[in-house]
Order: structure tokens, then C-alpha cells, then sequence
């Protein structure tokens, strides 16, 4: 209650300093300029600035009174509330005696996340809570952990809610933010907690810089100092690190040493209070870690799934394979034993039509409850199951991939693989309940060759990676697993999902990984009428598209007399006997391309990934064959991609190809397919460069939008290019458009990036009073400031500016401690430098401010954006003993 700020102390310009990517020095009014001279010197005579802040609707502060069911304060899922809540203060009372100071109102047609950012530093003695209620004001949710600045809940998919903020000790100002879950990102790199995903509450990936700011600490300590412990990693690589799940001992020790005494007041004890509040201590831990200067990047931990469609139909009917002109491939080869194919899944089970075709793997699951064979890491990848349907009613889907790319064939039993000869290297990484994102990563490092975590490697690294696999979300750890992986000339093929028709948290055409990996091979499914299949997920990142099956209840399109699905190895979680069935998904057409891939390199083993991507796409320098056929309009897309492959062109193009590209041959990449804008972001930086050798000269680089301006316009590769975005041509939404990089390139010649912006509402909102800052780039001095606020119509004018050339920012300062654009303020930056002339107005510097959702690390991104900004005026700063900061010094 109360979203006033307390009175203002106006700082000397002297001891002005900036604190970034967090922190900015703010002032109270009027203007200043630093430093000062021994003699008298004739001064230019200043210049002036002056523009409007645009506040978006949805930016708002708490109105009083809200603390009673009649007056609980209406918000929306594009609502970022400012408030301050006080143990003292009276409230709505809860069944168990609570009492929660600040009521919400929210009515959601779809599940909402809800996060409740606190402002104090110490969350011991300032202690917020978060409620989420029925509209009688019954409990439903609870998240009161203890020691953290952040409480997250997600409501139910729809309803109307009360959302409580109780100060459970002390008082604070704060911001709590309501998203649809279907609104978030599912890039871990940006969202704490991708949406679609099950978090494994606990668990944080870390990595560390190569080049710490200040002495390395060893793992132990690093993790101590987050109130964190390492369970495993490597400090120059990933580090797994958990929190203690019992707050109580960590509390009662740091309230004995801040000398609390007294009767300890009492938590809800709800029954989601344990894990909602381990689930907020989870999501605060991460936004600590990506405050410290040390940190690369630290984001969550989440289950993967495997992607099939059960059935418990068997029946030996392979017509996928005739689809695919499979037989005609096997008269140019069978594959070869010295070819392997990782396959990332469930393990495999011990069948006698895989057993000649299997060689060494690896049981990469940590947690021995998903693993469900009694310990963690092993070197045994044998499936003991996955309770997929059911207690004891598994899934085997490992084994139904693998005989997919290579059961045993032409034994006179069984069914028949793509490859006849091929090997198979199981890695395990779907337990119980699916699999985490960090042991599918280092799996693809095993499989490549390369250093993991496990600390064991294969004597003879795979050729081939599928997995069947996938989530609704991705990271910068296994992202970083597959580009390794890809650089040491392994083919990765994944499947692309089943979420054709979407699913809570993850909408029709979401992206999932790891098939949207810059990298990897996304293949769609198609059914027995070569159309693509009803649940195949869609996109522009699909490449291929193969037979997955569909098993519809009644249906027998070819009069077989069996369901359409994938046959396969497998074996009856029933009775425990090996068999085979029928199974349809994208899981089981990208084992047909792995196959198919294992038969290219039996015959050119020198193919690389790169020679797939083009050959998909038919623009390989070497042959003019093309290795799919076109099932959708003419030329890519989103449904099946390049076409549905057929193995006999794509094993006689391998053949055509042996050689390779010529040693000079250059090859066009780009550092990023996609740029997304939020908000606050206009402008983006991203490069072109050649992956080959030889000269390369990028000849254009275009867009299809009127709001989009890129600079430069041609350039020797690498190239860094600077997007940047208009929102002044655009109305309320999201907009998309595509940039396209031309070149002389020997090879793929031109590119595209694929552009996302965001353009809210103008105007209407109030983040209370704002601080503009006129600050030099290279000293990071603030030499000028003034107030702002909703009475003024957020307009400012700065009389006196000394002339040269600035950076603007502006933002709330909530917590009254002199900063702005901490993670509960409000903040914003003007997206160019501002040159201010000797006596001349310099007017419309006009940009965006709004809250933050959950941290402000966009703010330094568009910083370091900005040209002529010193980006090396960097160092650590302890906060309170907190983690360290980034600090601007002057």
C-alpha cells in the first residue's frame, strides 16, 4: 500500500556514478554538470533538451484503498502494478488469521504468470508474499518464500482471481507483473521459466566467463556465495547447481546474525505454499546469478518429452518405407558398420532385432528417481522404463526409434531397419516423468566426441545425432551442445512435435527444441497419404518432412487390415516380452532421416552438415539433384519444409558430391535467425560472416517492412549489421518481417533473419515520477537531469546542457536509494546518442518507459548497442553483500 516515493535527496553531481546493466544514479530535480577548474574558463554556452516519455497502458501504479474484496484494484495479462505493501497496515483478512495488505483483481481466459518483484535488498527484514484466490477470496495458491526477491504463482487456464500481497515482516515497495503463459518467450536465455515446460524446481545451470573480473572462486565457493551447492559440472564448462529445498535453517542463521529476536511469525502453510515457494526460490536464484559479472549465462533446468503418439497395435506392414523410395536406395547401399547413430532417448531394451546393431552407450539421467534403475549416471543405457502411460506401463520409445533407423533386416524375421548395416549408440536421457535439458546436452557432447560431464567418452564418436525429443523451450546450454557438436562435422536430426493443434503454454506453431536449433534437421511428419500428419508441429524451422503415421481408431487406409502407423521394434511393458508395434508422431520420422543420412555417409563419408542443408534446400553447388519431392506449394514450407525426402536421390546425391566444395570456397552464415524487439528494445546488432575461406562481400541487405532500417548497407564479411525499428508506423500488436543478406558467396549465397517487433498502446499509463539523465557515454557522468511524472503528460525540458555528444535514459527510483532502473522500476533508454549544440534547442527526444517484467538485462544489451558507448567500463560492485553488480564508474 502507499506507491509514493519518500522523500528525495539530491545527490551532489560530483559524486555521481551510474550503475549498469542495473543501475543508473538518480537525481531530484534541476540540472548540474561535474567536475570543476583551477583558473577561470570560458565555458560554451549550453544547449537544451527537452521531449515526452510515452508510458504504455499497462504500466500502472497501486490504487488505495485495495484491500477488500468491493475495492480489489482491476488489473489485466499486460498489467505491471507498482506498490508498496506494509506489515503495519491493516488488510482482507484470511481464513487462517493472515491478512494480505493489497488486493487484484483478474479475470484470464488462459493460464497467467504472476510475479512479485520485491525492492528492499533485505528480504529477511522486508518479507512480501504472494496469494492467489477464488473470487470469494478463498486460497488457492500461496508462495511466501523466505529470503528471496521474487514470489511467483500461475493461475489456473481460466477464471476470475483475487492476487494478495501480503507484507508478511517489514515493508516494501514492489512490482507484480501478469503474463499469459502463451505471451512468454521459450528461450531460457530470456525467460526464467519458459512456459510449456516443467521446471525441475531446485536445480539452476551455470556458466561461469572464461574470464572473470575478479580471482575465480572454485565451485564451491561460487555456489555458496548464490546460497547455492554444485552437484556436478565443471567450472572452464556447465555447472549443475541446487538449492537447499528446507528454507527454515537457512532463515534461522541469518536471522541470529542480524541479532532478530523475538517470536517468529508464522507462514501460511498452505498446501502449494512448499512448492510454489521453492518454485520462486528457483526462478530468484537465477535473476541473482545473471546479476554477477562472472556469469555467461544461468537459466533453469526442465523435463523433455519424448514425442509419439501410443498405440497398442503389432502387425510386421512397413509402408513407410515404399513411401520414401526406400528400396531403390538399398540397390545403391545398405549402409555401413563403420557408420553410428546416437540416439538420444530412453535407452533401449534388449531385443533380437537390435542386438547385432547396438554397440557402447551411456545412461546420462542424474536424477535416480527418473532414471528408475536405482542410481544416476551410468555406462548402462538399457530402458528399465518410463511409467509413460501409466505406473509399469512404458513407452519403450527408445526402441522403437532405434529399429527404425537400423533393426536387424533381411534375417527372415521382424522388421526391417532404413540401414541394414549401421551402428547404434543409445545414450539414455527419458526417465520417469521425460528427461532434464542439461542431460540432454551433455549427451550430445558424448555422442560428438567432446567433454561432458560424465567424464566419459566414446571410442569412436557418432556420425549421426536423432532425438525424438522436445520441448517448448530452449537455452543457451544445449544450444551450445549442438553447435559443438555440429562444428566437429556431426549430422543432428531431431524431431520437429506433435503440437500441431498446441498445448497449455505452448501454442500452435511454437517453436520446439532441439529441432529448432540453428544446426539441426527438424523433420515434420506425414501420413500414409503423404499428407502432413494432424498432429505434426509446423514452422520456419522445419527442413524435412518423412512418414510418422497417424493411428485414428477405426481408420485402415491401405485395406491392410492394420492401424497407418510406423511399425517397429518394442517390447510389451505388460508382459515384458519383445515385440514390435505400431506407433505414429515426429518421433518416428526422424529416424527415417537419420537412416537415410547413415546411408549417405556410408557412401560419401566425407558429407558434412553443411552438404545436407544445401543439398534439402537444392542449392548444392555439385549436383543439380534434388533429394526430396515438393508436397506443398511449389518451393519451402512451414508444413513439411524442403518436401518429403526420398532416399534414393539423397544417397545418389551423396554420391554425386564426393569431393566436397572447392578449398576457396566461400559460405554466407548469419549470428542470428531471428531478432525479437520488446518493448523497450529498437535496436538490435547481429553479423554476417563467412563460414568457409576465401573473400566474401555481402552485396545487400534489405527488408520487406517500411518500419525496419538496417545499416550498413554492403560490406566485406564479417559484417556487423545494426537493425533498428520504427514503432512510430505501427499500430498496436506484434508485427513481423524478414531482413535477406545477399552475397557472392560460393556457397549459400543469401540469408534471412526473420524479424518479431512489439509495439504497445501510446500513452496512458503512470509509473509515478521519472528521472531523465543526460549522461556522457564515455565517462558515464551524469551531467544533467530533471523530474518527470503523468502531471506533467511525462513531457521534460532540460535548460541547461553542456554541448557534446550524450546517452538519455530515464526510470523510477521505487526503493528511494538513489538508482534508477533497478528490477522494480520502470526504464527506459533513447535508442541514439543526442548531440547537444552551444545555444540551440535539441527537441523530440522522445522514447519509451516501462516496467520491467522480470529483469533489466535489456537494458545493458541496448546500452552496448548504443555507438560510442565505452563498453570496457566495467567492474564489480558487493551490494550488501548481495551478488556482484556491474557497475559505470566515472
Amino acid at each position: 500500500m502507499g506507491a509514493n516515493k519518500g522523500s528525495c535527496v539530491k545527490h551532489r553531481i560530483p559524486t555521481l556514478i551510474i550503475v549498469v546493466a542495473f543501475f543508473l544514479i538518480a537525481g531530484c530535480g534541476g540540472s548540474g554538470s561535474g567536475g570543476g577548474n583551477d583558473g577561470p574558463v570560458i565555458a560554451p554556452s549550453p544547449g537544451t533538451a527537452s521531449g515526452r516519455l510515452n508510458i504504455p497502458p499497462g504500466n500502472d501504479l497501486e490504487l488505495e484503498p485495495n484491500d477488500s474484496l468491493l475495492q480489489a484494484q482491476t488489473v489485466t495479462t499486460a498489467t505491471t502494478v507498482a506498490g508498496r505493501a506494509s506489515d503495519p497496515d491493516g488488510g482482507f483478512q484470511l481464513p487462517r488469521g493472515n491478512r494480505v495488505q493489497d488486493l487484484y483483481r483478474l479475470t484470464a481466459t488462459e493460464p497467467v504468470r504472476i510475479v512479485l518483484t520485491i525492492a528492499e535488498d533485505d528480504h529477511i527484514a522486508n518479507d512480501l508474499d504472494l496469494f492467489l484466490l477464488d473470487s470469494s477470496g478463498a486460497v488457492l495458491q500461496v508462495s511466501e518464500a523466505r529470503n528471496t526477491g521474487i514470489e511467483l504463482l500461475e493461475t489456473a487456464p481460466a477464471g476470475i482471481f483475487l492476487i494478495g500481497v501480503r507484507a508478511f515482516a517489514g515493508a516494501s515497495s514492489y512490482t507484480v507483473s501478469f503474463r499469459t503463459l502463451s505471451s512468454l518467450s521459450s528461450d531460457a536465455a530470456v525467460e526464467f521459466f519458459p512456459p510449456g515446460v516443467e521446471i525441475i524446481p531446485s536445480e539452476v545451470v551455470v556458466k561461469r566467463k572464461g574470464k572473470p573480473s575478479t580471482q575465480a572462486l572454485n565451485p564451491s565457493a561460487f555456489a555458496s556465495k548464490h546460497g547455492l551447492s554444485v552437484t556436478a559440472g565443471n567450472p572452464d564448462d556447465v555447472e549443475l547447481m541446487t538449492l537447499d529445498q528446507s528454507e527454515a535453517s537457512v532463515e534461522d542463521l541469518q536471522q541470529k546474525r542480524a541479532g532478530v529476536a523475538g517470536v517468529k511469525l508464522k507462514k501460511e502453510g498452505h498446501q502449494t505454499s512448499e512448492r510454489n515457494s521453492l518454485r520462486s526460490r528457483t526462478y530468484d536464484a537465477i535473476r541473482r546469478l545473471r546479476l554477477d559479472p562472472d556469469v555467461e549465462y544461468a537459466h533453469s533446468n526442465y523435463r523433455l518429452k519424448a514425442r509419439r503418439i501410443p498405440n497398442d497395435s503389432f502387425y510386421p506392414t512397413q509402408w513407410h518405407y515404399k513411401q520414401i523410395a526406400l528400396e531403390e536406395a538399398w540397390e545403391l547401399t545398405t549402409g555401413s558398420d563403420s557408420i553410428i547413430v546416437a540416439v538420444i532417448d530412453t535407452g533401449v531394451v534388449n531385443h533380437p532385432d537390435l542386438q547385432t546393431r547396438t554397440i557402447a552407450g551411456y545412461d546420462f539421467i542424474t536424477d535416480p528417481t527418473v532414471a528408475g534403475d536405482g542410481n544416476g549416471r551410468d555406462q548402462d543405457p538399457t530402458d528399465t522404463g518410463d511409467d509413460a502411460n501409466g505406473p509399469g506401463i512404458h513407452s519403450y520409445h527408445g526402441t522403437l526409434v532405434a529399429g527404425t533407423i537400423g533393426a536387424v533386416t533381411n534375417n527372415g524375421v521382424g522388421v526391417a531397419g532404413v540401414t541394414w548395416q549401421t551402428k547404434i549408440m543409445p545414450l539414455r536421457v527419458l526417465g520417469k516423468g521425460g528427461g532434464s535439458s542439461l542431460d540432454l546436452a551433455e549427451a550430445i557432447k558424448y555422442a560428438a566426441g567432446l567433454p561432458n560431464l560424465s567424464g566419459a567418452l566414446p571410442p569412436q564418436r557418432a556420425h549421426v545425432i536423432n532425438m525424438s525429443l522436445s520441448a517448448c523451450a530452449q537455452n543457451p546450454t544445449e544450444r551450445a551442445a549442438v553447435e559443438a557438436a555440429r562444428s566437429v562435422g556431426i549430422i543432428i536430426v531431431a524431431a520437429a512435435g506433435n503440437n500441431r493443434e498446441g498445448e497449455p503454454g505452448c501454442p500452435p506453431g511454437a517453436l520446439e527444441f532441439p529441432a529448432s536449433y540453428d544446426g539441426v534437421v527438424s523433420v515434420a511428419a506425414v501420413n500414409i497419404l503423404q499428407n502432413t500428419a494432424y498432429y505434426s508441429s509446423f514452422g520456419s524451422r522445419i527442413a524435412v518432412a518423412a512418414p510418422g503415421g497417424e493411428i485414428i481408431a477405426g481408420t485402415d487406409v491401405n485395406g491392410d487390415g492394420n492401424p497407418d502407423g510406423v511399425l517397429s521394434t518394442w517390447r510389451n511393458p505388460l508382459n515384458g516380452q519383445n515385440s514390435y508395434a505400431f506407433a505414429s508422431g515426429t518421433s518416428m520420422a526422424a529416424p527415417h532421416v537419420a537412416g537415410i543420412v547413415g546411408l549417405m555417409l556410408a557412401v560419401n563419408p566425407r558429407l558434412t552438415p553443411l552438404d545436407l542443408d544445401l543439398l534439402l534446400a537444392g542449392t548444392h553447388q555439385q549436383t543439380t539433384r534434388r533429394i526430396t519431392t515438393d508436397l506443398g506449394p511449389p518451393g519451402r514450407d512451414n508444413d513439411v519444409g524442403h518436401g518429403l525426402i526420398n532416399a534414393a536421390q539423397a544417397v545418389q546425391a551423396a554420391i554425386e558430391i564426393i569431393g566436397g566444395p572447392p578449398p576457396t570456397a566461400s559460405i554466407l552464415t548469419v549470428s542470428a535467425t531471428q531478432l525479437s524487439f520488446d518493448s523497450m528494445l529498437d535496436t538490435l546488432a547481429f553479423s554476417a560472416v563467412n563460414a568457409g575461406s576465401g573473400a566474401l562481400f555481402i552485396n545487400s541487405v534489405t527488408d520487406n517492412v517500411p518500419w525496419l532500417t538496417l545499416t550498413p548497407a554492403s560490406g566485406n564479411a564479417p559484417l556487423s549489421l545494426r537493425a533498428r525499428v520504427d514503432r512510430s508506423l505501427l499500430p498496436t500488436g506484434t508485427h513481423t518481417g524478414r531482413i535477406t543478406i545477399a552475397s557472392n558467396a560460393d556457397q549459400n549465397p543469401s540469408a534471412t533473419v526473420d524479424v518479431t517487433v512489439k509495439v504497445s498502446a501510446v500513452g496512458d499509463g503512470n509509473v509515478g515520477t521519472v528521472f531523465v539523465l543526460i549522461v556522457n557515454p564515455q565517462s558515464f557522468t551524469t551531467v544533467a537531469w530533471v523530474e518527470t511524472s503523468v502531471g506533467q503528460d511525462y513531457a521534460f525540458a532540460i535548460p541547461a546542457v553542456l554541448p557534446d555528444v550524450y546517452f538519455v535514459i530515464a526510470g523510477t527510483d521505487r526503493d528511494d536509494n538513489g538508482f534508477i532502473c533497478e528490477e522494480e522500476d520502470a526504464c527506459g533508454l533513447y535508442p541514439d546518442l543526442v548531440t547537444i549544440t552551444s545555444g540551440q534547442s535539441t527537441p523530440t527526444i522522445n522514447f519509451t518507459v516501462a516496467n520491467f517484467v522480470t529483469s533489466p538485462a535489456t537494458l545493458q544489451a541496448a546500452l552496448a548497442e548504443l555507438p560510442g558507448v565505452d563498453s570496457k567500463r566495467l567492474a564489480p560492485l558487493p551490494e550488501n553483500g548481495g551478488p556482484l553488480r556491474l557497475q559505470r564508474l566515472r
